[in-house]
C-alpha cells in the first residue's frame, strides 16, 4: 500500500456536495476522486499565465503570482524540466486567476460557486 500523506482542506459545502455526488454516482470514495483530480491537477498545472503561439505549436508561461493554468503546453522536457523538444499537442484546460480582489475563472469572475 502506497503511504498516504495527510491533507486537510476547507470546501464550500455547496462544492462538498457535488464531489460527493458525483463520487457516489462514479462508485468511488470522496477520497479516491479527489486524488485523482488532483494528481491529474498536479501533473498538469503552470504557474502563470499562459501565451499561446500564433502558430499553435506550444504554449508559453509569463511569471504572474496568484494564476495557474491546467492543460498541455506541447513542450517535451527532461526529468529535470529541461526543454527538449516542441511536440504539441498544446491545450488551455482551463485558468484560475486570482490577482483581483475577485476569482477568475475561464476569464469570467466567480463570486458564488452555484
Amino acid at each position: 500500500m502506497k503511504e498516504k500523506a495527510r491533507c486537510q482542506i476547507r470546501l464550500d459545502p455547496i462544492v462538498h456536495d457535488r464531489l460527493k455526488a458525483l463520487a457516489s454516482a462514479s462508485d468511488l470514495s470522496l477520497n479516491q476522486l479527489v486524488e485523482g483530480i488532483l494528481a491529474w491537477a498536479g501533473a498538469n498545472a503552470y504557474s502563470g499565465v499562459p501565451e499561446p503561439r500564433e502558430d499553435q505549436s506550444h504554449i508559453e508561461t509569463s511569471p504572474e503570482s496568484q494564476v495557474v493554468w491546467f492543460g498541455h503546453d506541447g513542450a517535451v522536457r527532461d526529468s529535470k524540466s529541461k526543454l527538449i523538444d516542441i511536440d504539441g499537442p498544446c491545450q488551455i484546460c482551463f485558468m484560475l486567476d486570482f490577482r483581483a480582489t475577485r476569482a477568475m475563472v475561464d476569464g469570467w469572475e466567480v463570486d458564488d460557486v452555484e
